[in-house]
């Protein structure tokens, strides 16, 4: 990266001081490390204000890259004609319905004909925390959730919720409403093996929802969702639904809606117009050609990456996933790693854990995979003797 001139910094600093004083103190439950001041995007890249150029490999909610011009176009149609005032839902909006309807005949198409309902919700912790209320017919109901790292949250919010480990021998009884599985992980855990728990659910009319926030969109390569998917009653989907924007969705066999005794209630913003543009513009970027471009890629990121482990046993205890869903595990968990690849021209997302996930857009192609792989190398041999082993 290369570094302005000190007097240039000097005034730059000056201009970014109020939005950094503000973050820190104004905006409730945001970290306090250094902030990253965004100057312009595009695609794989993002600059800050300083001129720094970053290869992004932490683009879960934007599969096909930033400032994707599919995505501009189809969010500035929608404000051509955005109103105001009514009741979310009560006026006939372009793209929500288009969106729904391509979703709808996606997984038509996955379940064989099923007819399929989409319901936009505001996120995926809305997504997750409806469907929940869905399944829920009495007090004794509970929702079984497979351990992945992604729906921690789920207990301490909700409460009615058994966590149990994918390695268990599965055990759901009358008692239990759905389970909710993800085909990936955010923890050090490799990819979960789900067959057995999905099979038993199935034969105990239990509803299966599977969580394709992370795994979905062509992430794992090759095809649109995981192989999952396909035994599922209902699918979840957020960040990428929104190509970044706010919004989540629950796609789920019509019997799924109609059945439930519980409450269909998500948050008042389902369902953004905006969000929904957004969304079904990335949905028509998402072409054959570019599942495959997810696997060619995916497979120079994981070679890159097993050389990585074999150039630093001592940081690196290996690494899993799919296509371009990459987990790096760390011998030990590395403070502030994300800051420390930053400096070398690489966005992760920040962790807590002894577990970074690498996640660039789609669209890299095999040589910035690995170049990407070749900046975690950097950050780790300029850490090499400094973190505990």
């Amino acid at each position: 990266m290369t570094k302005p001139a000190d007097a240039i910094r000097s005034v730059i600093d000056e201009s970014l001081a109020g939005q950094r004083d503000g973050f820190r103190k104004v905006l409730a439950a945001r970290s306090t490390d250094e902030p990253l001041p965004v100057a312009r995007t595009e695609l794989l890249y993002v600059w800050d204000a300083y001129g720094n150029q970053f290869l992004d490999f932490g683009a879960l909610n934007a599969p096909i890259g930033h400032l994707s011009p599919a995505v501009l176009g189809l969010v500035k149609d929608q404000m051509r004609y955005a109103i105001t005032g009514p009741e979310q839902g009560s006026s006939l909006d372009r793209w929500p319905i288009q969106y729904a309807a391509d979703l709808a005949a996606s997984f038509s198409e996955l379940w064989s004909g099923a007819q399929v309902q989409v319901l936009f919700c505001e996120g995926q912790h809305d997504a997750v925390s409806t469907a929940a209320r869905m399944v829920w017919s009495s007090d004794r109901t509970r929702l079984t959730v497979l351990s992945s790292g992604l729906h921690d949250w789920l207990s301490p919010a909700l409460g009615r919720v058994n966590h149990r480990s994918p390695l268990e021998v599965p055990h759901i009884g009358g008692w239990t409403g759905g389970l909710l599985v993800s085909p990936v992980t955010t923890s050090g855990h490799g990819m979960p093996p789900l067959g057995e728990w999905i099979s038993t659910a199935r034969k105990a009319a239990v509803p299966v929802i599977v969580d394709e926030t992370l795994s979905g969109f062509g992430r794992l390569g090759g095809s649109m969702w995981s192989r999952w998917a396909e035994y599922a009653d209902a699918v979840i989907l957020g960040g990428p639904v929104g190509a970044g924007l706010p919004l989540g969705a629950i796609v789920a066999r019509r019997s799924f809606f109609t059945d439930r005794p519980g409450t269909v209630s998500p948050g008042p913003h389902a369902g953004s117009p905006v969000s929904c543009a957004a969304g079904s513009g990335q949905w028509a970027a998402i072409t054959p050609d570019l599942l495959d471009n997810v696997v060619s890629s995916g497979e120079a990121m994981s070679s890159a990456l097993d050389e990585l482990v074999n150039q630093f046993p001592d940081l690196v205890s290996g690494h899993h996933g799919r296509g371009l869903y990459r987990a790096l595990r760390f011998q030990n968990p590395i403070p502030d790693f994300h800051l420390h690849a930053r400096r070398h021209g690489l966005l992760v997302a920040p962790t807590d854990t002894d577990t970074v996930i690498l996640a660039p857009p789609l669209v890299i192609s095999s040589l910035e995979a690995r170049r990407g792989v070749d900046m975690l190398a950097d950050t780790l041999l300029s850490l090499d003797g400094t973190v505990p082993r």
